[in-house]
This record gives C-alpha cells, sequence and structure tokens, in this order.
C-alpha cells in the first residue's frame, strides 16, 4: 500500500513538472509559432527598466545607434550612444528570443567616461554613434565587433579603432572587450557599415567619401586587406547573399548597390530594380537576408515590410521589390522610425531590425521607451519544430 501511494505521489508530482514545463515551452516558443504575416508587440520590453539609476539612455538607440544578433546566445546586442548625446558606454542584451526574452545591461558605464579620446581609463572604448558599424562574429570567436568610431562622446569626431566586446566573458566581473588593428581606411568613418560574411568568415567594412574603399578583415590574423575603390554615400544598410555570395547595401535614395565577393576587384554596381522602392529611398533602413526564403528583407518604417528578390541574371536582370503580404489577423503595428517619435527627423534604424533563425522572424526595436516588435515570416518549406528532451 505504501508503495502505491508512493508511486501516486510520484506519477502526480511528475506530471505537475511535466505540465509545467510543456506549458513553459509554450510559452517558449510563442514568436515561432506565432502566425506568419502578422506583428507582435513584446510587452513590458522597455530597454530602459534596466539602465543605471537616474540615467536617461534614450540616446543608445535614437543617436544613430546599432544592434547586433547574437545567433550563439540568441539575443540581439545594443552598443550606442556619443556625440553629445550620451557618455555611457555599457552594452544591453534583449533574449533568449526563442525562450522568454528579457532586457539585461551586461557592463556598468566607464566612470570617469572616454571624453574626446578613444578609450576610456579603464581600458573601454569611447561611447559613440554606431551607424552599421557593429557585426557579429559567431563562435568559437563570440564577439560583437565594433569597426570604428562613429561619433564619438563628445566632440562627435570619427575615428579609426577596431573593438571587441566577448560574450562569453562576464561584464560586470570581468573586461569583456578587447582590441584589434584599426583598418587602414582614409575616408571618413561616420554614417559606414561593416558586415561579416559567413561564406569567407571574414568582415567587409567600407569608408565614405571619395575616394573610398572596400576593406577586409581577417579574425584569425587580425590583418586588413584593401579592394576595390568606389565612391561611397551615407547611410546604407548591408547585406549579405551567401548563395550568390553577394554584398548588397540599399538605403538613403542611393539604389541597391551590389559588391560581387568572388571578384573583389571588380567595381560595384547599382542594381536595376522594379516595385516599391521604399527601402531604398529610406535613410539606414532595415535590411537583412531571409536564408529560408531566399530573398532580402527591408523595412521603411510602419506596418509593411518587402522582400527584394535577386534575379538569375545578377548583373544585367531586374531585381524585384514586392510588399509582404500581412495576415487579415494582424492587429499590431510598430512605432515609427527611431528619431520620429517626438516629431523630428528620422535617424536611422540600421542594425536594430535583425532576422532571427530561432524563430524564423524580424526583430525590431526603435527606442529604449517602447516595446520590442517581432514580425513572423512565412516558411515555404515547412522546416520541423524543435525536439523536446
Amino acid at each position: 500500500m505504501r508503495n502505491s501511494s508512493r508511486s501516486s505521489t510520484r506519477f502526480v508530482s511528475w506530471l505537475l513538472l511535466a505540465t509545467a514545463f510543456f506549458a513553459a515551452s509554450a510559452q517558449a516558443g510563442s514568436l515561432a509559432t506565432q502566425t506568419p504575416g502578422t506583428w507582435s508587440d513584446i510587452a513590458s520590453s522597455h530597454m530602459d527598466s534596466v539602465a543605471p539609476a537616474g540615467v536617461s539612455v534614450f540616446p543608445v538607440m535614437v543617436a544613430w545607434s546599432s544592434a547586433v544578433l547574437d545567433t550563439d546566445r540568441d539575443q540581439l546586442v545594443v552598443f550606442g550612444g556619443g556625440h553629445t548625446d550620451y557618455s555611457g558606454n555599457e552594452v544591453y542584451t534583449f533574449g533568449p528570443i526563442s525562450g522568454s526574452p528579457v532586457w539585461k545591461r551586461l557592463t556598468d558605464p566607464s566612470n570617469p567616461p572616454a571624453n574626446n579620446a578613444p578609450y576610456a581609463p579603464d581600458g573601454r572604448p569611447q561611447s559613440r554613434h554606431t551607424y552599421n558599424l557593429l557585426t557579429y562574429l559567431p563562435a568559437p570567436a563570440n564577439k560583437m565587433m565594433s569597426c570604428a568610431i562613429g561619433s564619438g562622446y563628445s566632440n562627435g569626431y570619427g575615428g579609426l579603432a577596431v573593438d571587441f566586446y566577448d560574450l562569453t566573458v562576464n561584464g560586470m566581473t570581468g573586461n569583456p572587450w578587447t582590441r584589434g588593428t584599426p583598418s587602414p581606411a582614409t575616408g571618413t568613418t561616420l554614417s559606414t557599415f561593416c558586415i561579416y560574411s559567413p561564406v569567407s568568415g571574414t568582415v567587409f567594412f567600407h569608408d565614405v567619401g571619395s575616394p573610398a574603399r572596400l576593406y577586409e578583415y581577417f579574425p584569425a590574423t587580425d590583418k586588413w586587406v584593401a579592394h576595390v575603390s568606389s565612391d561611397l554615400i551615407a547611410d546604407y544598410t548591408p547585406a549579405i547573399d551567401p548563395e550568390r555570395n553577394l554584398l548588397v547595401a540599399t538605403g538613403q535614395s542611393g539604389g541597391v548597390l551590389v559588391w560581387d565577393l568572388n571578384n573583389l576587384n571588380a567595381a560595384p554596381f547599382t542594381a536595376t530594380t522594379s516595385g516599391p522602392k521604399d527601402v531604398e529611398s529610406t535613410k539606414a533602413p532595415g535590411f537583412v537576408w531571409d536564408p529560408v526564403n531566399k530573398v532580402f528583407i527591408g523595412w521603411a518604417g510602419g506596418i509593411d515590410l518587402y522582400t527584394l528578390t535577386v534575379p538569375s541574371d545578377v548583373h544585367n536582370g531586374t531585381w524585384v521589390w514586392a510588399k509582404i503580404p500581412l495576415h487579415s489577423s494582424n492587429t499590431v503595428t510598430p512605432t515609427q522610425q527611431a528619431g520620429l517619435k517626438n516629431g523630428t527627423y528620422v535617424t536611422g534604424t540600421y542594425g536594430r531590425f535583425r532576422y532571427v533563425p530561432s524563430v524564423h522572424g524580424i526583430l525590431l526595436v526603435n527606442a529604449t521607451d517602447e516595446d520590442v516588435f517581432f514580425f513572423k515570416l512565412q516558411n515555404p518549406g515547412g522546416s520541423p519544430g524543435p525536439t523536446i528532451a
């Protein structure tokens, strides 16, 4: 009798544990199972809820700043500020995105901060507008890379510096920042970009001006190689098409600019495009590659997203923009682009619009005092869900 009672007790305990586990799993997978073609507003997801006490961190995003997606820990990483907007150099994360994501502050701001100098007395990098100058180096590196200083605190000067943030280091007890060799760029570092290529395992950086060049960074050797010259205007957002090994950038009414990374001596070309060109005419738009649907995805503010399909004849064919259909059940519209909250001007979306492979969708955040948004993409392949052990 005692054995029967004990077995019943164990069964009930297991049942309660299993029920709690699967309930938590259902909640954790809510973004993954969201209806394709819909936006959601992740409730109570204001970044400023984890800011240093008594400090307004609004400029960390709105001041021309960016973010990366840490695919190894399934989280968005935010680093920004600079010029006369904000002196703090702390780093924030939002994740795990496929679980129950929350904001965390990984570091405290340097005290005193770096003022008109690339590094603070504690050795950590100066607060800066990060534009599209941040990228992520996946495992085994596990690092966010800042390719240059974009408008540093407080004089607003750009500069050549390479800084890495190691996301495996506890930033509250150790120093996760290290330095690399600065690029040999001769143009300005303001409002430009760098991006990691999963094809080559290297980073491509472009300065702005005339002349300016495409540079390639090799993480294994900490070396730079200069490639083709081209006149690049400010505030393009880049993305990589790994299927064809193309670097594509758009925005700021500059059309769609394409570098063939199979031929790094060839000049970039402006693609012929058709369809709604809202993304092309937007300052630093959201722009990413969707590896499932094998198209680029762009955002220019508001409720609409756009795909950009690459033609079979990359150089001579027409690249087609098309609006992504919304599901009839959609009731959420994202807030306006950064900078427009108070009726002023667009400062740019940059890397705060990211494709998240764990949930096959787009994560978007526009301000530190607003919720994070998520858009669920169609999956024509119907890839299987995660295995629960």
